[in-house]
């Protein structure tokens, strides 16, 4: 068992359903939402932070992070720990930062981490490999990664791509579809053949079930026939 905020309040792990992450040394990463932050001062509440947990012995903090305006996060409501990180693969990171995880909250920010350095807390500036503000909007769920890009679907956003490669994110949309999602946004959930002809499905909340091309979002409906064939008609443009 691990308490995030043993001599505090709140900082639950909820993540909107979303597993833990794990890598092959046994590392599990999670996401706190809002509630006591008062680790940077030397005490043990770690609530609004994404967290390393060594799985060596039990369940120990390893390393962490939380963002540089945690006090104004928690007065306003806004989690980090409303959506999932994920771990990108080794190809995309870079020899001073080559394992990365990639994640989102409820402000809208892409946080993007060197998962050996995590960065603590430094109430002057985050201390990242990359932050990008305004990118998407109010994120819940999880992103996905394909092929060298990052899929995220926010709250009343597109669906949008972003490339990364050699450690660094794009800062514009590589592509994004037409239609925009209603809350809570979208999970985008990718199949493909290996690195090739890959599809990013989507479910809106009405049940409306999409289908986009993952090198262009803005081709859509590219497998509707063979589906609507196997099927029946279910199909949401």
């Amino acid at each position: 068992m691990f308490n995030s905020t043993p001599n505090g309040a709140e900082g639950s792990f909820w993540e909107s359903g979303v597993a833990p992450a794990a890598d092959s040394d046994g590392n599990i990463f999670v996401i706190s939402g809002n509630g006591t932050f008062d680790h940077a001062a030397g005490r043990l509440d770690l609530a609004q932070s994404y967290i390393q947990l060594s799985t060596q012995d039990g369940l120990k903090l390893k390393d962490y992070f939380t963002p540089f305006n945690v006090v104004r996060l928690n007065r306003h409501d806004i989690d980090i720990g409303s959506s999932g990180a994920v771990l990108l693969p080794d190809e995309v990171g870079s020899p001073l930062h080559p394992h990365l995880m990639i994640g989102a909250g409820k402000e809208g920010r892409i946080y993007l981490f060197d998962r050996d350095h995590m960065g603590g807390h430094d109430a002057a500036a985050d201390r990242l490999v990359q932050s990008l503000d305004g990118a998407i909007a109010t994120f819940f769920g999880k992103p996905a990664y394909f092929n060298g890009s990052v899929y995220f679907c926010g709250t009343a956003d597109s669906l949008k791509q972003f490339s990364i490669a050699d450690g660094k994110l794009e800062t514009h949309p590589r592509s994004q579809a037409a239609t925009q999602f209603q809350y809570p946004g979208c999970i985008p959930t990718i199949s493909a053949n290996a690195n090739s002809d890959g599809i990013v499905w989507l479910l809106e909340s009405e049940g409306a079930l999409h289908a986009y091309d993952a090198s262009n979002l803005r081709n859509e409906d590219k497998v509707a026939p063979a589906y609507q064939q196997v099927y029946g008609t279910v199909w949401s443009a």
